[in-house]
């Protein structure tokens, strides 16, 4: 029988495969926004969904090409610019305190689609992101 191919997963640089040996992390400079450098958060956590992993996904959201997508987890801004080279012309994107920003309501009357991959800093950080937007119907 033949063996199928896997595709490799990818990290925050869309081309490192999911099991490549990384240095640690007091060896890689802080270059993200402040409250994303290395040194604020634990390691394994800021890994960012790579140009591919959008475009394999995006045929689910082609209904949301012009409706309001917020993407509320900044790092370094690049997985805006995926959306919008695939066709979603209203893509939200800065580099804004997601608890902060979930609390404007008007803003959240906006959005349509909440469409993003969080950082998951402590074991509870998806729990607290999740109780946030049911607060808010989203």
């Amino acid at each position: 029988a033949k063996k199928a191919k896997v595709k490799e997963t990818t990290r925050s640089t869309g081309h490192l495969p999911s099991d490549s040996k990384l240095p640690s992390r007091d060896t890689i400079p802080g270059d993200g926004p402040p409250h994303f450098r290395f040194g604020n958060t634990i390691q394994n956590d800021e890994w960012q969904t790579s140009q591919q992993s959008w475009e394999e996904i995006s045929h689910w959201f082609a209904n949301f090409k012009q409706k309001c997508i917020w993407q509320p987890f900044y790092y370094d801004g690049k997985c805006a610019e995926y959306l919008r080279q695939l066709g979603f012309t209203n893509v939200v994107h800065t580099n804004e305190d997601f608890f902060e920003r979930v609390k404007d309501r008007q803003f959240m009357d906006t959005v349509d689609l909440i469409w993003d991959n969080p950082p998951y800093t402590t074991a509870g950080m998806k729990e607290q992101i999740l109780q946030e937007l049911v607060k808010v119907d989203k």
